[in-house]
């Protein structure tokens, strides 16, 4: 398996939970309210955790019934590191968040917009592993017919991540409104 179908290790998807988590943080040191911060804390991390966990076996099980050629373990290995690379992309996006919460009431804002913002990444970089994973797994001469069901597979996923992603979301942030 090629170094970029490798599958992230457990010390990178602990990194990318951590990293979601400390965007929380960073959003809760804002709220001024102890019980509302620790309630921002998970916020992010169960929004992005929870649109893979609830997605990744649908697009497994879809990818095979549609006969695609690509390993299981490759789409796997590609959601992780759609994960991982959400993770990196919340942990670039802290300093910035603990800024504006700590000088201004922005903080409910900027975490909704930095958690879509960094899911949104993870998911394109999601979707461009998927189709690499899928491209390398098959001759050179396949008809345009298939290439469009992995194209049209990977446009579905991505929708229905985000509709679960922004369904999570939306719990969430009432959870931490604390209605």
């Amino acid at each position: 398996m090629s170094q970029e179908h490798q599958m992230p290790g457990i010390i990178e998807i602990i990194g990318a939970c951590g990293s979601l988590a400390l965007l929380g943080v960073c959003a809760g040191l804002g709220a001024g309210e102890p019980a509302l911060a620790a309630r921002a804390v998970p916020a992010g991390l169960l929004t992005a955790a929870g649109a893979v966990v609830l997605t990744g076996p649908a697009l497994v099980v879809a990818h095979q019934y549609q006969g695609h050629a690509a390993d299981p373990q490759l789409l796997v290995s590609a959601l992780s590191r759609g994960f991982v690379t959400c993770g990196e992309i919340a942990l670039g996006l802290s300093p910035i968040l603990l800024f504006f919460s700590a000088t201004s009431g922005l903080w409910a804002a900027l975490y909704s917009l930095f958690v879509a913002g960094a899911g949104a990444f993870g998911g394109a970089v999601t979707a461009r592993r998927l189709l690499r994973a899928e491209r390398g797994a098959r001759p050179v001469d396949v008809d345009l017919t298939t290439r469009a069901g992995m194209g049209g597979l990977v446009a579905a996923w991505s929708t229905l991540a985000a509709l679960i992603a922004l369904r999570i979301g939306w719990g969430m942030a009432s959870f931490v409104a604390g209605s």
